[in-house]
C-alpha cells in the first residue's frame, strides 16, 4: 500500500474513532457536556419573549415612551449578537390597564405563544395577578410595576421579579432631601396611586429619623381621571397657609402637576415643592415650561445623566441608551423609558449566563443571582428573599427653563435612612 493510500485510511479511521467517542459521550450524559449540547439546539432558532403594556387605559400615558424603550432595547440587543446568537423574537400585547386583560394576555403568552420570558405590565394594579401566573405556570417574568409594601416584605415569590423602586426609596429619597435642606416642618399629600399612598405611610414612621420635628399629611385623594383638581389645590393652599411647612411633598402623576403648580402659584404659595419620580415625566411640560418653573422632583439617572456625577453608577450606560434612543425617536429618554431599558437588560443578562434561554430555571436562577448591576433606575442586586431589587437610585431635579437640573444624587446606591422594609 502507499505512503498516500495509508494516509487516507488512517484518516478515515481517526474520523470513525472521533465520532464514535462523541456518541459514547451523548450516551453517558455528562452535565456539561449535554448543556453545551441541549444550549446549541435551543439557540438554532429566535428566543420568544412576550411584552404586557397599557397602551390604552387609565395607565396608558407613559405607555408610549415605555414602548419605544422597550423596542429600541430589543432592538440594540438583536443588533448586538442577540441572546447567544439568536435574536429576540417579541409578542407585544396591550393589557388596557386592566386586570382581567392582563391576565389573559399574561395567560395567552405562556400557553399559546409558549414564550420563554414575560416582561411588563406597568400598572401596580394588576402586576399582583399577572405575576400569580407566571408564578404558577413557572416563567420568567419581569415586571415594570413598583412593589408595594407587600411586595417589599414577602419572601414567596420565585419566577417573578420586579424593576422599579418602591415606597422605601422614594420615602428614603424624600427624607435625604429634607435631612439636607433642614427641613423642620413638611406637609404631604398623594394621590391615589398605591406607590404614592405607601410612600405617605412610611414617611409618617420614620420622618423624625430625617430631622423634620412636624409632618401633616393630607388624607385628601384625587385619581388619574379627575379633570379638576381645583379643589385639592385649595386643600394643600389652606395646609401650607395654616402650618407654614418648610416644603411640600406633592406625590401627583404627572398629567395633574402643572394644574397644582398653577393653582398653587394663583394662590401665592411659594413653598417649595418637591414630587415623586412620576414628575419627570415629560408630561409635565404640556402646559409649558413656564408652569412648572421651579418645581422639584425626585427621578432616576435617566432624568437628565448628562447632569451626573462622573462616577454615578451606571452613567456612561445611561448617555449610551440616550443617544440610541434620542437618535430614533428625536427626543430622549424619561423615566418611564428608563424602565424598558433595565427589565431588557436585566433578562437578556440572565439569558445569557444561562446559556440556553428556554432553560426557564436557569434563567430564573441568573436573575436571582444578579448582582451590584447599575441600570436607568439604579443599582440592581436580587436574592432568594429580594425580588425587588433596586430600593433607591434616586436624585433630586429641579425644572429650570424648561431642562430637569441635578439638585443632588440623594440614594443611588440604595436606602440611606429607612431600613429594609422585611428584606
Amino acid at each position: 500500500m502507499s505512503w498516500d493510500r495509508k494516509r487516507v485510511v488512517f484518516a478515515l479511521m481517526l474520523v470513525v474513532a472521533v465520532v464514535a467517542l462523541a456518541v459514547a459521550i451523548a450516551a453517558c450524559g455528562g452535565s456539561s457536556s449535554s448543556s453545551s449540547t441541549s444550549s446549541a439546539a435551543a439557540q438554532t432558532g429566535p428566543v420568544k419573549w412576550g411584552e404586557m403594556n397599557s397602551l390604552t387605559g387609565v395607565s396608558a400615558a407613559p405607555a408610549k415612551t415605555l414602548q419605544n424603550g422597550y423596542d429600541e432595547e430589543v432592538a440594540y440587543i438583536n443588533g448586538n449578537g442577540g441572546i447567544n446568537g439568536s435574536q429576540i423574537d417579541s409578542i407585544s400585547l396591550d393589557d388596557k390597564s386592566d386586570m382581567s386583560a392582563s391576565v389573559a394576555g399574561v395567560t395567552q403568552l405562556i400557553n399559546q405563544d409558549k414564550v420563554s420570558a414575560i416582561i411588563g405590565p406597568f400598572p401596580q394594579m394588576v402586576a399582583t395577578a399577572a405575576r400569580s401566573i407566571s408564578e404558577k405556570a413557572g416563567t420568567p417574568h419581569m415586571l415594570y410595576a413598583p412593589p408595594t409594601l407587600k411586595d417589599l416584605a414577602t419572601t414567596t415569590y420565585k419566577w417573578s421579579f420586579l424593576c422599579t423602586t418602591g415606597p422605601d426609596g422614594l420615602a428614603d429619597a424624600l427624607l435625604v432631601a429634607a435631612k439636607a435642606a433642614g427641613y423642620k416642618n413638611v406637609v404631604a399629600i398623594g394621590d391615589v396611586i398605591p406607590i404614592h399612598q405607601e410612600t405617605l405611610v412610611l414617611l409618617q414612621k420614620y420622618y423624625t429619623d430625617a430631622g423634620i420635628q412636624k409632618l401633616t399629611v393630607l388624607p385628601d385623594k384625587w385619581d388619574l381621571a379627575t379633570t379638576d383638581v381645583s379643589s385639592i389645590v385649595a386643600k394643600i393652599a389652606a395646609a401650607d397657609k395654616a402650618n407654614h411647612p418648610d416644603a411640600l411633598f406633592i406625590l401627583s402623576n404627572p398629567i395633574h402637576v402643572p394644574a397644582i403648580q398653577k393653582g398653587l402659584k394663583a394662590l401665592n404659595i411659594t413653598t417649595p415643592v418637591i414630587g415623586s419620580p412620576a414628575g419627570t415625566s415629560p408630561a409635565i411640560f404640556l402646559q409649558g415650561p413656564q408652569a412648572v418653573e421651579g418645581y422639584m422632583a425626585l427621578g432616576a439617572g435617566i432624568t437628565n445623566p448628562a447632569e451626573l456625577p462622573a462616577d454615578y453608577p451606571g452613567k456612561t450606560d445611561m448617555l449610551a441608551f440616550v443617544d440610541r434612543y434620542t437618535a430614533k425617536f428625536k427626543q430622549p429618554p424619561d423615566f418611564y423609558a428608563g424602565f424598558a431599558y433595565d427589565a431588557v437588560h436585566l433578562m437578556a443578562n440572565a439569558q445569557i449566563a444561562a446559556k440556553d434561554a428556554n432553560n426557564k430555571e436557569a434563567v430564573r436562577t441568573a436573575l436571582q443571582n444578579t448582582k451590584d448591576w447599575a441600570g436607568c433606575q439604579g443599582v440592581f442586586t436580587y436574592s432568594a428573599t429580594d425580588h425587588v431589587g433596586v430600593h433607591g437610585g434616586l436624585c433630586l431635579w429641579k425644572v429650570v427653563k424648561g431642562q430637569f437640573k441635578l439638585v443632588e444624587p440623594l440614594n443611588p446606591n440604595g436606602l440611606v435612612i429607612i431600613p429594609p422594609q422585611g428584606q
